[in-house]
């Protein structure tokens, strides 16, 4: 089934370090109080637990999904990171942390492009209070509420060397209804890249998205609020001589027709030429610095930490060489009481249905 067994032992601390392909969520952007996430070497990703209630219902979510026969929970762990369990990091033995450990969705490849899209118009559960509501209302408007979707960051690269560029969230902050095509343009870099290569990353994603589409369609079991989509392909694949796997998929017919862009892509009708670069996020050098204390004021991780082994490592991996996608971050899932969570499937759709566009 994928899932890793614990064993006594302890994980090294200078086989971690910082997350560099964080995107979005806490200890990014300018909140510097917040735990950034961790990368182990072998290959997992250690995730901060959030506060109660929505840390524990992160958890609990995982450990359930991942231990469950229903037909729905081994199908929705399908679609998202294989969980490893839990572990404390204790700092000078005074303060300590809990960590969700999560499949590296990134592992194996050169260099990693990452956008993480947030789902749903409405980004916060039945629990919330007004005020939270309306702070949630307040943002991405230019997306969220009319297509269900927010674009939360994007990682691109470049270049041979795949030089490395960030977006942060004020990109999709500044997104409107009409220039969604900007989206593809910066997460593949199409003014520069391969067209065929773009077209085919580009369809393997839309599978991807259709096979979730297809999921969600059918189950009544849960209502997941403020999750993400988090897309991944490596870029070295411009520079093989290797192609993506083509995949015939059963995408709707986009609406309104497409126009060749000057690289040979496809572009929808209503496309804007510019793209926004807002400022680069400097998470990266902070939460090293956390990192690097920790190290050298003796962390110590709990003693059910541990050499981690896989169990089955073949289908612990991610099914596709260069695209990968799973939805992330399960803070906010509720009951769905036998009925379809059309929150969710709303951003979904319009996401599948601006993919399909540029097949």
């Amino acid at each position: 089934n994928g899932r890793v067994l614990l064993r006594p032992g302890k994980i090294c601390l200078d086989k971690v370090k910082p997350l560099e392909t964080q995107v979005a969520g806490h200890g990014t952007g300018a909140k510097i109080s917040h735990r950034g996430m961790l990368i182990h070497e072998d290959g997992y990703v250690f995730k901060p637990a959030q506060a109660p209630p929505k840390g524990t219902r992160e958890i609990q979510f995982y450990e359930r999904i991942s231990s469950s026969n229903h037909p729905v929970d081994k199908m929705l762990y399908s679609l998202v990171p294989k969980f490893f369990g839990t572990e404390t990091i204790s700092r000078d033995g005074i303060s300590s942390s809990q960590y969700l450990i999560l499949e590296d969705l990134t592992k194996g490849m050169v260099s990693p492009c990452v956008m993480d899209v947030k789902i749903g118009a409405k980004t916060y559960g039945p629990d919330a209070t007004r005020a939270k509501m309306q702070q949630e209302d307040a943002k991405y408007l230019g997306t969220k509420k009319p297509l269900g979707y927010s674009v939360l960051g994007i990682i691109n690269r470049s270049g041979k060397n795949g030089a490395l560029k960030r977006f942060d969230k004020t990109f999709g902050m500044e997104l409107e209804t009409s220039s969604v095509s900007k989206i593809i343009q910066v997460f593949f870099n199409t003014d520069v890249e391969e067209p065929k290569i773009v077209k085919q990353l580009i369809a393997q994603f839309t599978a991807e998205l259709g096979r979730i589409k297809t999921f969600f369609e059918s189950q009544t079991r849960y209502h997941i609020y403020a999750s993400s989509l988090l897309l991944v392909y490596d870029h070295s694949i411009f520079g093989s001589r290797e192609n993506v796997t083509s995949v015939d998929n059963n995408s709707d017919t986009p609406v309104g027709g497409c126009q060749s862009a000057p690289n040979g892509v496809k572009m929808p009708r209503n496309a804007q030429n510019g793209v926004v670069v807002p400022r680069e996020s400097q998470n990266g050098d902070r939460v090293s610095h956390i990192v690097e204390n920790t190290t050298q004021n003796g962390t110590q991780m709990s003693h059910s930490a541990a050499k981690l082994s896989h169990r089955d490592e073949d289908s612990a991996r991610p099914h596709h060489e260069h695209v990968r996608l799973k939805i992330i971050d399960f803070a906010h899932v509720f009951p769905g009481q036998e009925t379809r969570d059309e929150n969710f499937l709303f951003g979904l759709n319009n996401l599948h249905q601006l993919f399909s566009s540029f097949t």
